[in-house]
């Protein structure tokens, strides 16, 4: 199993995260992930800070391969450039990391 943790910090609690910013294309991926993905993926977490500024969700996947097919997905690559321009735009930062558990 590989969990894989995403961190993103934004410059100030006012800005909003992707998740809360409704978007149809960025509700469509989530929906396409779920549906194509969600048999593979559990213990979804997420966790704020005290200061509201860093949101870390952690997903733990079946196996390293799933988890490189879902990277290697061209509707996922097309929401993740969805998510990493929204990011961008309101100056939020993010890291992914992975480990086997």
């Amino acid at each position: 199993m590989i969990r894989v943790t995403k961190t993103f910090t934004r410059p100030n609690a006012t800005v909003t995260w992707m998740t809360s910013a409704k978007s149809a294309p960025l509700d469509a991926f989530f929906a396409y992930r779920d549906s194509t993905y969600g048999s593979k993926m559990s213990n979804q977490t997420d966790a704020l800070s005290a200061d509201k500024l860093t949101w870390i969700h952690t997903t733990d996947w079946l196996s390293q391969a799933d988890w490189d097919a879902f990277r290697a997905d061209p509707k996922t690559q097309a929401g993740l450039a969805i998510m990493r321009n929204y990011n961008s735009s309101q100056g939020i930062t993010e890291t992914t990391s992975s480990q086997e558990v």
